[in-house]
Order: structure tokens, then sequence, then C-alpha cells
């Protein structure tokens, strides 16, 4: 993956709910990928693209991932 692609994916995340930023944060550290059907289980993550958006939390260095679950505490 290019580092343009990577940057762009990095800012997808910026335009997440608070709720979808910490259900991935919790994925990463869980070492687990959201299921392929997690919007229909949990109806105010439907409509994210939960999997590119895990992939997305894993390309950011693990200065910005801190920093990114930094602010959602913080919220």
């Amino acid at each position: 993956m290019s580092d343009r692609m990577r940057d762009r994916e990095r800012e997808r995340l910026d335009e997440r709910t608070s709720f979808a930023r910490g259900f991935l944060l919790a994925a990463h550290r869980a070492g687990f990928p959201p299921a392929a059907d997690i919007g229909s289980r949990v109806p105010s993550l439907d409509g994210d693209e939960m999997r590119r958006e895990y992939e997305a939390v894993s390309l950011l260095p693990p200065d910005r991932r801190a920093a990114l679950g930094s602010v959602w505490l913080d919220m």
C-alpha cells in the first residue's frame, strides 16, 4: 500500500464517530478485526466500513494510535 493511500486511510479515522473509534481501538488492542456482520449486530456501526477502518488503525504508528486513544478517552 502506498504512503498516499495510507494517509487517506488514516484521515478516514478522523471522520468516524467516537463510538466507532473506541470500538476500533479496542478491537486492535484485542487483536481481533471486526466481524463482517458487525453493522447488523451493532446498529450504531452500520454503514461504517469497519474492516477497512480496522486496517487503518493498524497502519497508524504506535504514537499516533496512542494519541487517538488519548483523545478518545478525553471525550
